[in-house]
């Protein structure tokens, strides 16, 4: 039974409709101005162009507040009679203001601060969050952090270093075209660190019930399980995970610019008080939904089996005739808690899922998905529904011969 979260409280929505109003009036200037060249609006200047910025930003901080009776439910959330779809919702994180606390509930899109919803506590966080399937339990959420400048001086002094070297190569040249270009060639490599330093600095960090992936910079993207966290705190802007073998990794939430001024400051660090809420709520889920059926690893190995072969036997365990001397039967019930663990290895999981591919049911699939929403692991996620609901044999097959990749990809 689907859960519901009824309530009447503080709201907070962005001013959506002057947004849009403002930029179609700045869109409509632009286009008289270029294209009609309208002689009237020539003395004005550049003066919309610099008012249009602050203006924009001061609505934004200025959102419409009201109370107002909310109903939340996977259909999505109904604040008085308008109704805004679960489907545009992508995450739900805590934000605390002073006294006040607020489930931020984000979209997707142009719009990604869809609501704020005022909440009592902690507990009434999670129940709304759950109501709209976006807790930790349901799905991921994904935050941009940024490593500490500390960690970009190798990528400065690389970048100088290639900065001296052609500047010493076009100096070197005997041309008169060489001399002059190179003031020229020294801006744009300057103007070319600045993005640079910028991707190398920041961070995209994955939150799921099985533990989090991390993108540095241009690294590869790396997977560190929940169960190999000590614990995270937040210090400030600084967002910090300490491993169990002694590693502690931290990031900033936003730029040392943006954290001089003291208003952006405290909404800094209220962001990071709540993506530490978050990974917290991630490690509960991890604790709750782990397991799995003790003989699922022998059932459902492949060992050196053909992908047929393989498919064969999954199959057979799905329609309940998998038991040998070696193994006991795994009912489907079994299979489903494999497919949701968030300790089960990622080839038992996607083994699982094919298990229960040929008599899948319609109470079914919505666990499958859901389970794979809940993945931080690489690719983890979208392997198990491809297997799950793959539309002919050959997919299936092709879905399984990854299973391997997609096992060396989520180990830590």
């Amino acid at each position: 039974m689907s859960e519901r979260f009824t309530t009447t409280t503080t709201v907070r929505r962005p001013r959506t409709l002057l947004l849009w109003t403002v930029a179609g009036l700045m869109a409509a200037f632009f286009i008289a101005d270029s294209v009609f060249r309208m002689h009237a609006l020539h003395g004005l200047g550049a003066l919309p162009y610099w008012v249009m910025g602050p203006l924009i930003a001061a609505i934004q901080r200025r959102p419409k507040i009201d109370r107002a009776a909310i109903d939340a439910s996977p259909e999505g959330l109904r604040i008085g009679d308008a109704l805004m779809p679960r489907a545009k919702l992508k995450s739900a994180v805590l934000r605390r203001e002073y006294d006040h606390s607020y489930v931020l509930l984000r979209g997707g899109g142009l719009n990604p601060a869809s609501v704020d919803v005022e909440v009592s506590s902690d507990e009434e966080a999670d129940r709304l969050c759950r109501a709209l399937t976006l807790d930790a339990a349901s799905t991921t959420a994904e935050f941009t952090l940024f490593r500490r400048g500390n960690d970009t001086k190798s990528v400065t002094l690389l970048m100088a270093l290639i900065a001296a070297g052609v500047g010493v190569g076009v100096a070197s040249a005997r041309t008169h075209l060489a001399h002059m270009a190179l003031p020229f060639v020294m801006v744009a490599i300057f103007a070319l660190m600045v993005p640079v330093l910028f991707v190398t600095r920041r961070t995209k960090l994955r939150v799921g019930a099985d533990g989090i992936a991390l993108r540095e910079g241009l690294s590869r993207r790396r997977f560190i399980g929940h169960d190999e966290i000590e614990r995270v705190t937040a210090t400030g802007t600084e967002v910090a995970i300490e491993r169990k073998n002694g590693e502690r990794i931290a990031w900033n939430v936003g730029g040392s610019r943006q954290r001089k001024k003291k208003k952006r400051s405290e909404d800094l660090e209220r962001q990071a008080q709540s993506i530490v809420w978050r990974i917290e709520k991630a490690r509960e889920a991890y604790a709750a939904l782990a397991g799995g059926a003790p003989q699922a690893a022998l059932a459902l190995d492949r060992g050196q089996k053909t992908a047929r072969e393989w498919l064969d036997q999954l199959r057979a365990i799905g329609a309940g005739a998998g038991a040998t001397f070696r193994s006991a039967q795994l009912t489907r019930e079994q299979l489903l808690r494999i497919v949701e663990s968030t300790t089960a290895a990622a080839k038992e999981r996607i083994a699982a899922a094919a298990a229960l591919h040929d008599a899948l049911t319609e109470e079914e699939k919505p666990r499958i998905r859901v389970a794979a929403d809940r993945c931080a692991a690489p690719a983890l996620g979208e392997a198990m529904v491809r297997v799950a609901l793959a539309p002919s044999d050959e997919d299936l097959e092709v879905a399984l011969e990854e299973a391997t990749r997609i096992e060396a990809d989520a180990a830590p």
